[in-house]
């Protein structure tokens, strides 16, 4: 659907983009990953044509007029308006359909209330983001683009929101590219994963791979970890009924069956990411 190469783009002495390539598929949910400064947003900006980079290209593979929908940054909206009546202003502007079927529609697949008619200023940021998308939506594109769309939002509304994404990319084989710091929500939203640093893509690869390149170490938490005679002979570090040790990923599946298999009672096993190995180009 998407498939870029070689993407440059320097601003003065600052190397936003270096050499930048990546591909995403229709009804895949790729990520980029990456700390504030490391490209993400000149990426998107040029995929949405609002930047010409300095040298590269992409092709993007769709017969539509209009193939990508995007919010960069955040959601542009007319906070005195109504949702609907933003849809439909926007709609006007940009030569879509502005039935009120189809509006309606739109509220409706994002999770916004049909009829709801007070200002978006009253509108929670989950609210603003959801009514982001449907405007992103409105030209039915066969990708999304969407920067940063996790920031501010509590835990419940992040899961909403990933749910969402997934039923997108599942329901209408969008392709959809999000990009954010927030390894967590990316792990629990994308297919696959690109991880940026200063103006480079320095890993990719499906999500589970990349997050087993990162993953060195877990914390087990439960009931008479002490007494285990397995955990004895690692090195561990403990923390009152948490106890954190070096694990290979293809281990941890015979560490938690001999844990109960001893009769400890487990809390919780997860890994630790170790940001250090994620940033380092492989």
């Amino acid at each position: 659907m998407i498939h870029a190469q070689n993407l440059c783009k320097s601003y003065k002495e600052i190397k936003a983009l270096d050499g930048v390539g990546l591909s995403v598929k229709r009804g895949e949910v790729c990520g980029i990953l990456g700390p504030n400064g490391a490209g993400k947003s000149t990426l998107f900006k040029i995929l949405c044509r609002l930047v010409t980079p300095d040298s590269g290209n992409f092709v993007i593979n769709s017969t539509k007029k209009k193939a990508i929908g995007a919010i960069i940054e955040k959601p542009a909206l007319y906070e005195y308006l109504s949702a609907k009546e933003n849809l439909s202003i926007i709609s006007a502007m940009q030569g879509a359909p502005k039935d009120n079927i189809t509006l309606s529609g739109l509220l409706e697949n994002v999770g916004l209330p049909i009829g709801r008619n007070d200002p978006v200023k009253n509108f929670s940021l989950g609210m603003k983001q959801r009514l982001g998308i449907a405007i992103a939506l409105l030209n039915n594109p066969d990708c999304l683009i969407l920067d940063e769309p996790f920031l501010g939002l509590d835990p419940l509304g992040m899961q909403s929101f990933r749910n969402m994404i997934k039923q997108f990319a599942h329901d209408y084989n969008l392709a959809i590219l999000i990009s954010s710091h927030l390894l967590d929500e990316l792990s629990k939203t994308c297919d696959s994963l690109h991880v940026m640093n200063n103006g480079r893509i320095i890993q990719s690869g499906s999500t589970a791979q990349i997050l087993n390149n990162s993953t060195n170490d877990y914390t087990i938490c439960g009931h008479n970890l002490s007494d285990s005679q397995i955990l004895q002979k690692q090195d561990r570090k403990i923390d009152g009924d948490c106890i954190t040790i070096k694990l290979e990923v293809a281990k941890a599946s015979f560490y938690i069956k001999s844990l109960i298999e001893e009769g400890i009672e487990i809390t919780y096993f997860g890994p630790e990411k170790n940001l250090k190995e994620l940033y380092k180009p492989k």
